[in-house]
C-alpha cells in the first residue's frame, strides 16, 4: 500500500476560509480555560470524552487533560467567529500553530476539542 506524501496530503487537502478571532490564554482552571482579547473574555469549559469502542483509540481523555493541554500554550489562540455562549456539549476548533504562507495568507492549525460551556463577559482585570 502506497501512503502518500507529506507534501502529496498538503496538496492535497481541502482549505477552508474562516474568519477568526485570537486570543491570550489568560488562566487554566481544572477543567476550563479563560482566553481574553482586551475587550471580553471568553470562559470555556471542557467535556469529558467518552471512549470509542475502536480497539485502537480506546482512550477516554478527561476534561482536565484538555485544560491541561492550555497552560504552556504562548501562541495566540484563534476561535471561528462570532465567538457566542454555549450550553451543552459541542465540538470546537481551536486554532493554533499559526503561519504565513507564500501568498501572505495566515494559515491556522485547527486543533478540535469537546466543549460542555461557552461564557462570553466584558474584559476584567488583566
Amino acid at each position: 500500500m502506497n501512503n502518500p506524501s507529506l507534501r502529496e496530503c498538503y496538496d492535497n487537502a481541502e482549505m477552508q476560509t474562516v474568519a477568526l478571532n485570537l486570543y491570550r490564554v489568560k488562566e487554566v482552571g481544572g477543567d476550563y480555560i479563560v482566553l481574553a482579547d482586551g475587550a471580553k473574555d471568553v470562559r470555556i469549559t471542557f467535556a469529558d470524552v467518552p471512549e470509542s469502542g475502536n480497539k485502537d483509540d480506546n482512550v477516554a481523555i478527561t476534561k482536565e487533560e484538555h485544560a491541561s493541554f492550555f497552560k504552556h500554550i504562548r501562541c495566540q489562540v484563534g476561535l471561528e467567529t462570532p465567538v457566542v455562549p454555549l450550553k451543552g456539549p459541542c465540538n470546537v476548533n481551536f486554532f493554533m500553530d499559526h503561519f504565513v504562507d507564500l501568498f501572505g495568507l495566515l494559515r491556522s492549525v485547527p486543533f478540535p476539542f469537546l466543549v460542555s460551556r461557552i461564557e462570553v463577559s466584558s474584559t476584567s482585570s488583566p
